[in-house]
């Protein structure tokens, strides 16, 4: 005896309203305001175009919908509404380095975007007024290589280095 029963118009309306919502739901996770974002295919022309073929090391997608690359060739900003997008680097702009390790972005008050560097320690982006601040081996207890930057429930930031951990005391 054959157990499948005939899909109604109405079930297959619902199931295509469930299957729409899932995947709703999936994006939604994926591209979360201020998270990390999981890449689960393979990168677009988009993101080779405005990385101008480099490593893409860490993926943040901000709360004005920008998402922001940290490659071995700077810093890349693609605004998605505006489809624009430009790289910062140590050529162009005030960032001081150009080979990036990972990003974290700080709610208010702060709004800025931290980003941890190669050889360049930390440096800190404030979005608002495009001005970079850098602590390095020359000008704080931070090394030059920052490997890892994360902003906690707090909203303060820790960062990770080769040679221990450091936690952000002061604004």
């Amino acid at each position: 005896q054959n157990t499948f029963t005939q899909i109604t118009p109405l079930m297959k309306n619902l199931l295509l309203l469930l299957i729409c919502l899932v995947q709703l739901l999936n994006v939604s996770a994926q591209v979360g305001v201020s998270k990390r974002v999981t890449a689960t295919k393979k990168p677009t022309s988009l993101i080779t175009k405005a990385s101008n073929p480099t490593v893409i090391n860490d993926l943040l997608v901000d709360e004005n919908k920008i998402i922001w690359l940290s490659t071995t060739n700077g810093l890349v900003r693609y605004d998605i509404a505006q489809k624009t997008s430009k790289v910062l680097n140590a050529a162009n702009s005030g960032i001081g380095a150009t080979q990036l390790h990972s990003m974290a972005k700080r709610g208010k008050p702060d709004n800025t975007l931290d980003i941890g560097t190669y050889d360049d320690g930390l440096v800190i982006l404030n979005p608002t007024t495009n001005t970079f601040a850098r602590f390095n081996s020359s000008n704080s207890v931070l090394p030059n290589e920052v490997r890892a930057v994360q902003v906690d429930a707090q909203n303060q930031l820790w960062i990770g280095t080769g040679v221990g951990l450091f936690k952000q005391t002061t604004s």
